[in-house]
């Protein structure tokens, strides 16, 4: 491929610049820092600008794997798209997060902290602190619809492409759920502006898909709770945890078993009836919600995972930290696809099997050894 567009659609602020310097760069490396700035550059206030390959690695002094590594880091912190066609490559860089999604939001925040350490993460944290002077009052929070009347709980469908400038918005998830149209059949109680808001989205959307949830299904788990609980994501995820919990929804047609081939298209719940205990669903189902809604991996990731951790579990999942741990440690040693999650497990047992061969006879018991690679992650986690 010798032809490469660039394309920017994006202004940088000084707080950008700032995270990406002293954020992201420890993760994804100088290269690909210096790519990700040489397109900024190049294409800065200009439509799509077009490169030749070779020219771009002799102004970036760097190979044609380097390059390869750089993009593949930048789309895993979600920095860069990569569009390809027989002829070219489009490379289209991405607004970074902001400092509180990119330290409280994701798993890069704890990648970082275990990449430079607990003392260097609370330096880098200082640069970012906001002093608020705290003079004994309390906030009045007012909402749009508590001012004005709103009579449609709609956005604008416009097809033209425009500017974006805002913060980082991620789907983990396919987007199957009709939610407009849910929205507008609503009781008029309900119709609030909050549920248009990105992440609560995003959150419902989540719970559709993990939990299996019809459009009735969600209406009973809407309207348990007050309207003014809406602008609570806790109190949705807790309301379609009790919901689940009361009616046990297990859709799923045990004689249509689904192929594990693509696990990107694969429900939890499905891996959830298959593989964990019947009495500790409602409870696994929360801690996936809470595992895809904290950490901006691709879904078929997650599923390698919950299938690996509940067969050697005896069908229980185990704490979010746990399985953190777990998808942390894939992730920075590469894995990005559920083909990745494969191979490492591959691994994983080959490599611990040999392990316990090595020990002494423990025939009559047979060790976990994903807890023994549990320990080693954690004496890894406070060596640093």
């Amino acid at each position: 491929m010798t032809i490469l567009k660039l394309y920017a659609p994006i202004d940088l602020s000084g707080h950008d610049h700032k995270v990406i310097s002293l954020l992201y760069q420890p993760l994804i490396g100088k290269v690909a820092f210096s790519l990700y700035h040489f397109i900024f550059s190049l294409t800065y206030q200009k439509d799509v600008v077009t490169i030749n390959h070779m020219d771009m690695l002799n102004l970036l002094v760097i190979t044609k794997k380097e390059f390869e590594d750089a993009c593949n880091k930048l789309q895993a912190h979600v920095l860069l798209d990569v569009y390809e066609s027989k002829e070219d490559m489009l490379l289209q860089i991405k607004k970074p997060m902001t400092a509180k999604q990119f330290l409280t939001d994701t798993i890069f925040g704890i990648t970082l902290e275990q990449k430079i350490g607990n003392a260097m993460l609370h330096t880098l944290v200082d640069q970012f602190k906001v002093l608020q002077p705290h003079l004994g009052y309390q906030r009045k929070d007012i909402h749009y619809d508590d001012v004005f009347d709103v009579e449609q709980v709609k956005k604008l469908s416009i097809d033209t492409p425009l500017f974006e400038n805002g913060g980082v918005h991620i789907n983990v998830l396919k987007n199957r759920f009709p939610y407009e149209t849910w929205v507008d059949q609503l009781p008029s109680a309900y119709k609030k502006p909050s549920l248009l808001k990105s992440t609560t989205r995003q959150l419902i959307e989540n719970l559709v898909f993990i939990y299996q949830l019809n459009q009735e299904d969600l209406n009973h788990i809407i309207t348990s709770i007050q309207p003014s609980q809406l602008i609570k994501n806790e109190a949705i995820k807790n309301a379609a945890k009790r919901y689940f919990e009361q009616h046990q929804i297990l859709t799923i047609d045990d004689k249509k078993e689904q192929p594990f081939s693509n696990y990107n298209q694969i429900s939890p719940l499905y891996i959830i009836q298959k593989y964990g205990k019947h009495d500790h669903q409602g409870i696994a189902l929360d801690t996936i919600t809470s595992l895809i809604e904290r950490n901006h991996v691709d879904l078929g990731v997650i599923n390698v995972l919950l299938v690996f951790v509940l067969k050697r579990k005896e069908g229980v999942l185990p704490h979010l930290h746990y399985l953190e741990k777990i998808l942390i440690d894939w992730m920075s040693k590469g894995v990005t696809s559920p083909q990745d999650a494969i191979e490492m497990t591959t691994k994983l047992e080959t490599a611990y099997q040999k392990k316990q061969l090595k020990k002494s006879i423990r025939v009559s018991v047979e060790p976990d050894w994903l807890d023994d690679y549990l320990a080693e992650l954690k004496k890894e986690e406070d060596a640093l």
